[in-house]
């Protein structure tokens, strides 16, 4: 214990590391809290009977007193918690006012809608605000919206139907867009026959949506 009045009520508790004034004092009275890291100044304050906890910033944790496994990182984060456990917050007052346990917070004011808000119990995620998704570059990259919808319209855009009966050969120009994806395709499609009597028909294609391009290319033959 490094500073004025770190662990000063401490008694029986052991493998703590306390550095800071006034850092896991038990300032109600005796205290016997085991296995916490507390680096700041008051940090841990109330602390009695919790163990397993790690607070790092000013007055993090601080009114905590039989709260355990709590990770707490940032000026008074997690400040208001008293009994809780299981709680991570991060960020400048993140969980200011969380009484609960087994919370996620990660924010950088006392807000109870953090940027990213996370329910261990439940395994939820909440995201308050926007989350852009990078296009995926990997076969095991997750696919944004925004590129499934270039896909679609490509897709879209690529006219392989046959020439209008009596005529051999077919020419298309396509656009299609969805969601603000637009993409544009050029299509050949043409028929033939061999000197065996065989109908041959081809298609060739190309689709353009932004940075994505699509070709595509047939070759098949009737008898």
């Amino acid at each position: 214990a490094l500073g004025a009045n770190a662990m000063e009520w401490n008694t029986t508790g052991s493998r703590n590391v306390a550095i800071g004034d006034d850092t896991l004092l038990g300032s109600t009275g005796e205290t016997t809290s085991s296995d916490n890291t507390a680096v700041g100044s008051r940090a841990m304050y109330d602390n009695t009977t919790g163990a397993y906890n790690t607070a790092l910033g000013t007055s993090s944790l601080q009114s905590i007193t039989t709260g355990a496994n709590n990770t707490s990182l940032g000026y008074q984060s997690g400040y208001s918690n008293v009994t809780g456990s299981g709680n991570v917050f991060i960020g400048y007052q993140a969980g200011y006012n969380e009484t609960g346990s087994n919370k996620l917070y990660i924010d950088n004011s006392n807000t109870s809608s953090p940027l990213i808000y996370g329910d261990f119990d439940t395994n939820t995620l909440t995201i308050n605000g926007s989350l852009n998704i990078q296009d995926p570059t990997a076969d095991g990259h997750a696919a944004s919206r925004r590129y499934v919808d270039r896909l679609a319209s490509i897709a879209a855009v690529l006219d392989t139907r046959m020439p209008a009966p009596g005529k051999t050969n077919r020419v298309t120009l396509n656009a299609a867009g969805i969601h603000n994806q637009s993409a544009i395709g050029l299509s050949i499609v043409g028929l033939f026959e061999d000197d065996i009597d065989r109908t041959w028909d081809y298609s060739i294609g190309v689709a353009v949506s932004n940075d994505e391009t699509m070709t595509k290319a047939g070759l098949g033959f009737s008898w």
